[in-house]
């Protein structure tokens, strides 16, 4: 029974999640002044592979350790 809610509270997490990112990546020009969901990506042409990984890893393990 809990199935479609599950699905519904999803689909809402994902939309959030991408709002999260659209809206600054619109907003702020700046690149000093983006959050980190907006500049990791712009940074993928210019930065090596180990470095852009690492600072993946760095930006999921923070809020992980704050929601925990």
């Amino acid at each position: 029974m809990s199935k479609p809610i599950l699905v519904v509270v999803s689909v809402f997490a994902v939309i959030a999640s991408w709002k999260d990112f659209l809206w600054p990546l619109l907003v702020l020009r700046n690149p000093d002044l983006q959050p980190l969901s907006v500049r990791l990506p712009s940074l993928e042409a210019t930065t090596d592979k180990g470095t852009l990984m690492a600072a993946y890893a760095i930006a999921t393990v923070i809020p992980i350790l704050i929601y925990s």
